[in-house]
């Protein structure tokens, strides 16, 4: 579980990354990026709009230093499950 826990974080920085990097703050990009938070298949408009201003924050930051982009992913997984609880 910790394993697959890890792995999900990895796999959503990288997808973060990307997209701040190439500051696409695109819906497609979003909807990418995204699926790493959303484990229903459904994306709510709460993590859309989540998603979408951590990619514009993490694409601010990269300008000036090196974002966190792993503390990212940790922080919007644990919105999505607080999100899956409800």
């Amino acid at each position: 579980m910790l394993k697959r826990h890890r792995a999900g974080v990895k796999e959503a920085a990288r997808r973060l990354e990307r997209a701040a990097l190439k500051h696409n703050q695109s819906a497609d990009a979003t909807c990418s990026v995204a699926g790493c938070f959303d484990s229903d298949g459904d994306l709510s408009d709460e993590m859309f709009n989540a998603v979408f201003e951590a990619v514009q924050e993490l694409a601010r930051v990269s300008l000036e230093n090196k974002p966190d982009y792993e503390r990212a992913a940790r922080e919007l997984l644990a919105k999505a499950r607080r999100r899956g609880k409800k």
